[in-house]
Order: structure tokens, then sequence, then C-alpha cells
């Protein structure tokens, strides 16, 4: 149409204008420009420089260095943009290059490359998109949104944008970033930079040095964080890792989940090696093992147990299937289904035992309880060592209810309700409160010692079975069915004697009963003392009523009281006086002082003073001196 130096060797080939430009094949088109040339049929270069169309109907729109060499293909503008791929379509920008593949695109920016059959890349500057395969097979669809130096390869692969991220395996998307690293088939990194997917329908969602090793895995965000596994996730944090299938990390930092179906919620240097675990979050917390275990938080626990829990606190431990530990301090379970609440340095070694509270306390028997206080022990199963300081329990079934340095050795049922310093070894034994008091059996095997019962008091001992100490201070009771009510120093050692009080009384016997009074004393059967000083029975089914230093040694023996008086023989009686003997069965001494009857049966002295009486059935009625 004009210009200068334009030339046309193709048949209905045209050049419109410009200078130097040349058209070599049929139906070619220069529309103006400088320097162009046409060697596809029906190809156009509308204008600009030094630019070329080779490609049947492929078009040049502009710019310099321009060069199309697809089929149908266009280069729309720009600057040295090169187009090989048959149907492609580049927009503008500087030295990008479409090759080989068909329905490519390249919208605009500098130096991109594209390979691959119905590759996109939009703009930014060194974008690449290709596939691996010599015959693209299933590589296409690739595109490069946008930013600098990215690379994608896989079929239907995606970058939206960012810094030098490299895209790997059909359907894998990185959406921005830099340095990031997607080479698994369908997986995706949002943003962030140095993150790694490497396997298969993986997410990271940013962060940096993130990296995926296994497929339907996810990384929310974070730095630094690694799974090795199969359909598991970090939500964020720094330095986790996830080994096992289906693990999740919340966050944190240098969390570790090492078996499958297991989640770390957050903290810091937790690691979990169990299946169907889970740590909630805390610092230095490590499971091993087992399965569906549970640390809530806290500080530096350790479980080694099938379904151990720990909720919080701080170096506690569980090593028993389905133990538990809730809170507080250097706690730990060693048994199956232990339980340990709260508090500090406890320790449960039985099945099913309990510790509440407290301080160094421990539980040793099967299903046995301390509720709480300081150094408790409980060493009985099914036994229960409410609270206190330094109570201790051996007993099964035994209970120990508070108090201090209270102790329940050996023997079944056994209870303490409080007190101090209380030792019971007897089956079926109760010490109430007090002080020192002591409740046991003699017998090895501990036969029908059982029963035991100290109310209060201090200092009380009790061995016989069902004997009792309601009170009082240092009374010993020895055989069953005994009692002693209350007083100070009563000794009863003889089976079903009652001690009421007073104090230094003694029946060691049986059936037998002291009322109270002081150093009173009882050694035959069925006899009682109601009370006074110092008188003693040595017979079977005798009295003493009361008074002082009285005496009976015969059966069915009476003193009624008075001081000094003495029964020496059977079915006597002395009513009362001072200084009065009987030495005769069925006789009788209603009463004065000074009298002595010796030898003969049913004799009686009524009164008086100084009376003797040495014949069978005599009576003196009363005065002085009489025989």
């Amino acid at each position: 149409g004009g210009g200068m130096y334009n030339s046309v060797y193709g048949t209905h080939g045209s050049v419109t204008g410009g200078w130097y430009n040349r058209v070599y094949r049929a139906f070619g088109t220069i529309s103006g420009g400088h320097s162009h040339y046409v060697y596809g049929y029906a190809a156009t270069v509308a204008g600009g420089m030094y630019c070329s169309a080779y490609g049947t109907a492929s078009t040049v729109g502009g710019g310099w260095y321009q060069k199309n060499f697809g089929s149908y293909a266009t280069n729309r503008c720009g600057y040295y943009n090169y187009v090989y791929g048959s149907y492609s379509t580049h927009g503008g920008g500087t030295s990008n290059w479409i090759y080989g593949r068909a329905y490519a695109t390249t919208v605009g920016g500098h130096n991109h490359y594209t390979y691959s059959y119905s590759a996109t890349v939009g703009g930014g500057m060194y974008n690449t998109a290709y596939g691996w395969n010599s015959d693209d097979t299933g590589n296409v669809g690739i595109t490069i949104a946008g930013g600098w130096y990215n690379n994608a390869h896989g079929g239907f692969s995606t970058i939206h944008g960012g810094w030098d991220s490299w895209v790997d395996k059909p359907y894998a998307v990185v959406t921005g970033g830099s340095y990031n690293w997607n080479t698994g088939y369908a997986n995706v990194i949002g943003g962030g930079n140095y993150n790694g997917a490497y396997t298969a329908w993986s997410t990271i969602g940013g962060g940096q040095s993130n990296r995926m090793y296994g497929n339907h895995n996810t990384i929310a965000g974070g730095h630094n964080s690694y799974i090795y596994s199969y359909a598991s996730s970090i939500g964020g944090g720094m330095y986790n890792s996830v080994y096992g299938y289906v693990g999740n990390v919340g966050g944190g930092k240098w969390n570790r989940m090492y078996n499958s179906w297991g989640h770390i919620g957050g903290g810091y240097y937790n690691w979990n090696y169990s299946p169907w675990s889970s740590i909630g979050g805390g610092t230095n917390h490590w499971m091993y093992g087992k399965a569906y275990m549970t640390i809530a938080g806290g500080h530096n626990h350790y479980i080694y147990s099938y379904a151990g829990t720990i909720g919080g606190g701080m170096y506690n431990s569980v090593y028993g299937t389905h133990g538990s530990v809730t809170g507080g301090w250097y706690n730990r379970v060693y048994r199956a289904f232990g339980t340990i609440s709260g508090g500090h340095s406890h320790y449960v070694y039985g099945y099913a035992a309990t510790v509440a509270g407290g301080m160094y306390c421990s539980a040793y028997g099967t299903a046995s309880t301390v509720g709480g206080g300081w150094y408790q022990k409980n060493f009985g199963s099914y036994a229960t060592n409410r609270c206190g300081y330094y109570n201790y329990v051996y007993g099964s079934y035994s209970t120990h209810g508070g108090g201090t340095s209270n102790w329940i050795y050996g023997r079944a049922y056994a209870t303490t309700v409080g007190g101090h310093n209380h030792y019971t070894y007897s089956y079926s034994a109760t010490v109430g409160g007090g002080m020192y008091n002591t409740a046991y059996g003699w017998n090895s095997d501990d036969t029908g010692n059982v029963g035991i019962t100290i109310a209060g008091g201090w200092y009380n001992n009790a061995h016989g079975g069902f004997s009792t100490i309601h009170g009082g201070w240092d009374s010993w009771v020895d055989k069953p069915y005994a009692v002693v009510t209350g007083g100070s120093y009563n000794w009863n050692t003889g089976y079903a004697n009652v001690i009421g009080g007073g104090n230094y009384n003694g029946a060691y016997t049986a059936w037998s009963t002291i009322g109270g009074g002081q150093s009173n004393r009882m050694y035959g059967n069925h006899n009682t003392i109601a009370g006074g000083h110092n008188s003693y029975i040595y017979s079977y089914a005798s009295s003493i009523g009361g008074g002082m230093y009285n005496s009976v040694y015969g059966y069915v023996g009476n003193v009624g009281g008075g001081k000094w008086n003495r029964m020496y023989n059977s079915w006597g009686h002395i009513g009362g006086g001072y200084y009065n003997w009987n030495y005769s069965p069925w006789s009788s001494i209603g009463g004065g002082t000074n009298h002595w009857m010796y030898g003969k049966a049913y004799m009686t002295i009524a009164g008086g003073h100084n009376h003797y009486i040495y014949s069978y059935a005599g009576t003196i009625g009363g005065g002085m001196y009489n025989s």
C-alpha cells in the first residue's frame, strides 16, 4: 500500500505500509511498521519493528522483535516475545516465550516460559509453566497468575503469585508467598515462604519452612513444622511435627505427634507417641506407647499407660491403665484405674485406688482411698484413709477418719475416727478419738479378737474381741467383751468384765464388774466391786459395795463397805464397819469394828466392837468385847 522497501512474495499477500517488510506466504499481511516478516499461510503482522509470523494464520499485533511460530496463535505486543504453540496467545510484556504446546497464554510481564498445553502465565517476571512428561500427557491447563520466578509443571496446577515458588504435580496450587515448593498431587500452599508439600491432597495455609510428606494433610501456618503421615494436621506454631496417621497438633512449639489418631492442642515441647491420645496444651508432656491417653494441660507430665489421663498441674505421671491425675504437683499413678485428684507428691500403687488431695500421700491397696492430709498411707484393699497427718492404714475394708500419726495394721474392717497416735491391729476394731490408744488381738491369727472399740481417751489399750474402752487415760482391756467406761490406769483382763471408771482398778478374770473407785482388784469370776479404794475379790460371784482395803476370798461373799474388812469363806457377808474379819461360810457381820468369825457356819455379829465367834450358828447382837 505504501511505505518503503516492502516486498510481497506470497499469493494474495499484502503490505499496507512501513519499511523493509516482507510477505512470503499466500494471504499473508503486514499492516505497517519496520522490518517485519510473514512466513505463515494467512499470517498477519499488524505493526511494530522486527516482528515475524511463521505459523499458519498466526498474528503479531505489534511491538519489537516479536515472533509467532504457532498456527492460529497470537503474539499481541511487547518486546522480544516468542510464541511457538498453536492456538496460543501472548498479550504483552518482554522476553516471554510460549513453546511447542497449543492453547497456551501469556498475558504480560517479563521473561516468562510456557511449555505446557493450554497453560497460562498472567504477569510478573521469570515465571515458567511446563510439563515434565515428554509427551506432556495430563500436564495441561497450568496457570501462573503473576509473581516472580515461579514454576508450575503439573496439569491444571496453579500459582497465583509470589516469588520463586514451584508447583510440580497436577491440580496443585500455590496462592502466594515465596520459595514455596508444591510437588504433590492436588496440594495447596496458600502463602508464606520456604514451605514444601511433597505428597498429595494436602494443604499448607502459610507460614514459613513448613513441610508436608504425607497425603491428605494440613498445615494451617506457623514456622518449621513437619507432617510425615496421612490425613494429619498442624494448626500453627513452631517446630511442630506429626508422624502418625490422622494426627493433629493445634499449635505451640516443639510439639511432636508420633502415633496415629493423636492430638496435641498446643503448648511447648509436648511429645505424644500414643494412638487415639490427646495433649491439650501446656509444656514438656510425654505420652508413650499406649492408646486413649489424655493430658489436658500443665507442665512436665508423663503417661505410659493405656487410657491414662492427666488434667493439669506439674510433674504428674500415670503408669497404670485407665489411671488418672486431675491436677497438683509430682503425683504418680502406677496401677490400673488409680486416681489422684490433686495435691502434691502423691503415689497410687493399688488397683483402682484413689488419693483425693493433700501432700505426700500414698494408696497401695486395691480400691483404697486417701481423702487428703499430709503423709497419709493406705495399704489396705477397699480401705479409706480420709484425712489428717501421717496416718497409716494396712487393713482391708478399714477406715481412718482424721487426726495424726494413727495406724491401722493388717486386719480388715477397722476404723479410726480421729485423734493422735492410735494403733489398731484387730479385725473390725474401732478407735474413736483421743490420743495414743491401741486396739489389737493377741492371737497370731486374730481368732475371736474382733470388734474392739476405744471411743476416746489417752493411752488406752484394748485387746479382746468386742471389748470396749469408752474413754479415760491409760486403761487396758485384754479379753473379749470386756469394758472400761472411763477413768485412768484401769486394767481389765477378764472375759466380759466391766470397769466403770476410777483409776488403778484391775479386773483379771471373767464376768465381773468394778463400778469405780481406786486401786480395786478382781481375781475371780462373776464378782462386783461397786467402788471404793484398794479392795480385792479373789473368789467367785462375790461383791464389795465400797469402802477401803476390803477383801473377799470366798465364793458368793459380800462386803458392803467400810475399811479393812475381810471375807475369807463362802456365802458370807460383812455389811460395813472397820477391820472386821469373817472366816465362816453362810455367816454375817453387819457392821462395827474389829469383829472376828472363825471356822463355823451360820454365825452372825450385828454390830458393836471387838466381838469374836468361834462356834456354829453363834450370834452377837452388839456391845463390845463379846465372844
